[in-house]
């Protein structure tokens, strides 16, 4: 089976996903083609109508703001979202613009993306209430992210010496929605023991 994955590149963890997808998936022994995007495309989706078939796949596999565009490119069409910028809940972290885009623009291409994709995958549960709060129809099929146990897992030496501070991780990009600005704060609580 051949899989095109095009990634729109948002320099997120969207990228990072759907590299991690395509490398699974070869992994499984599918023919898989992951191409990087140029980020203009995430504001002209219908451009996405241009680009060559050459993959010929059987499955194409995409962000769901930008799935509507490649549905003549794909006998199956999954449509995958990792964040719903719909969500109430979402707009006081939004600028005026930003706002504006997402009433609009991506209000209706996700709106046409849910009618001609195949499968709609959410990353969460709540990804996926969001989205059928903001646009209805079918609720989106929920595939959590997964986490390579293997690569991500403690280290043979746990323990810590006591001279030596805390160390603490912070992973997502620096926004006020991702609770950014209260890292400075905690550190400040949390005092020289521990570091970021």
């Amino acid at each position: 089976m051949k899989v095109w994955i095009p990634c729109i590149h948002a320099n997120s963890g969207h990228d990072v996903f759907m590299r991690n997808l395509a490398r699974g998936l070869k992994n499984l022994g599918y023919d898989v083609r992951f191409e990087l995007l140029s980020r203009r495309y995430a504001f002209v989706p219908d451009a996405l109508r241009l680009l060559p078939n050459r993959h010929k796949a059987d499955v194409v596999i995409i962000g769901l703001e930008h799935a509507f565009a490649l549905r003549q490119h794909a006998k199956k069409l999954v449509a995958i979202l990792h964040h719903c910028v719909l969500d109430a809940a979402y707009q006081p972290y939004c600028t005026r613009l930003q706002k504006l885009l997402h009433r609009t623009a991506v209000r209706s291409w996700e709106g046409k993306s849910l009618k001609v994709s195949d499968v709609v995958v959410a990353v969460s549960n709540y990804t996926a209430n969001s989205l059928q709060a903001a646009l209805g129809g079918r609720r989106a099929t929920v595939i959590l992210n997964g986490i390579d146990v293997n690569y991500f897992c403690p280290s043979e030496n746990t323990t810590r010496h006591r001279s030596s501070p805390f160390r603490l991780l912070y992973v997502g990009n620096p926004s006020r929605r991702k609770g950014a600005d209260l890292l400075v704060p905690i550190m400040q609580r949390l005092g020289d023991d521990f570091i970021l």
